[in-house]
């Protein structure tokens, strides 16, 4: 019933000079978009792949140039320097909060993808003159990617709105979080949900009780029996909504709860997410008059979902290969009251 998880990429990071464009901007202003570029760029933005740059040159020279060509807000967290490029995708990576290994990385130089590959082995890098992998991407069909992956880029420009407005935010953090006017959804998940599900699923690992991979068949029967219910919690707040950002996957019987996989995306680790849904959902089991369980199988990567377990008030009842973990009511984190929700349950 499990599997690996599979490849998926997030982020195409160009190179400009003989790569984005033809000929060396240094060299002549009269650069122009190489053959079938735009296209591929916009195709990949239209699936949910984001873009950004690494180049060596004069930022302000190619800034210019790359407005002048192509869409102003097409590329995230651009750097054209004079260092390492290794150095601008790690940056790239890290803004964009996102893997190595969900990076693809194009260049028309062996000796800078080489420089890179030698950095970071899990970026794919990719020749320039050889676009095939891109290209085959971009062909897909738009019904192959989900509605939040086809907004991937929507939901990072809403991000930096917000990111921009907690660095100018004075006061306290509890402050701007309640300036956020933040709104949590938690409902049973449709079929339709099937692709950003997988996209959870093979994405997420910090905040992720199991590491299970969950195929989408074993998906698709559960949604459609309730043999065990799939939930999805949704966020949005005055800047915008992100979509879906939480999934659950819980084994029910008439006294009790087992939340067999939790995931909660790192777009919104930092505002609390997990915790409140965690909270919600402690509630519901409340009012259902049943007992709520997790279990926990922990690894290098998702300590924070232990803390957070922890501190919705689930403690430690025996361990075996998974941490089973069962709410302590006494303990259970309250509904936070900085968050407005919408419930559709069950």
């Amino acid at each position: 019933m499990s599997a690996a998880k599979p490849n998926v990429y997030k982020c195409v990071v160009w190179d400009l000079d003989n790569t984005l464009w033809e000929g060396v901007l240094l060299e002549s202003d009269s650069v122009k978009p190489k053959a079938n570029v735009i296209r591929l760029i916009h195709a990949l933005d239209e699936r949910g792949i984001l873009q950004s740059i690494a180049s060596r040159g004069e930022a302000s020279l190619a800034s210019q140039k790359i407005a002048e060509l192509f869409a102003d807000d097409i590329f995230f967290h651009p750097h054209i320097t004079f260092e390492d490029k290794s150095n601008s995708i790690r940056d790239i990576a890290a803004k964009l909060d996102i893997g190595l290994n969900s990076i693809l990385f194009v260049d028309d130089d062996p000796y800078e993808r080489a420089e890179v590959q030698h950095a970071f082995p899990a970026v794919h890098c990719i020749d320039a003159a050889d676009l095939s992998l891109l290209e085959s991407i971009a062909d897909r069909p738009l019904t192959e990617f989900s509605a939040d992956a086809r907004s991937r880029r929507a939901y990072y420009k809403s991000n930096l709105l917000r990111q921009h407005a907690e660095e100018a935010h004075t006061g306290h953090e509890a402050e701007f979080r309640r300036s956020l006017d933040m709104l949590l959804s938690l409902r049973h998940a449709e079929l339709d949900d099937l692709d950003r599900l997988q996209e959870l699923i093979a994405r997420t690992n910090q905040m992720n009780t199991s590491g299970r991979y969950f195929e989408r068949e074993l998906l698709e029967r559960y949604l459609l029996t309730r043999e065990k219910w799939i939930l999805v919690g949704g966020y949005a707040d005055r800047f915008g909504s992100l979509g879906s950002v939480a999934m659950f996957v819980i084994n029910k019987t008439d006294t009790v709860w087992v939340i067999e996989l939790m995931l909660v995306s790192c777009r919104v680790i930092a505002r609390g997410v997990g915790g409140a849904l965690l909270a919600m959902l402690s509630q519901l089991a409340l009012e259902h008059d049943v007992h709520l369980e997790a279990n926990y199988v922990p690894n290098e990567r998702n300590r924070i979902m232990a803390m957070t377990l922890g501190m919705a008030g689930f403690v430690e009842r025996a361990s075996t290969e998974a941490v089973v973990l069962e709410l302590d009511r006494v303990r259970a984190c309250p509904l936070p009251t900085d968050v407005r929700w919408q419930v559709q349950f069950p």
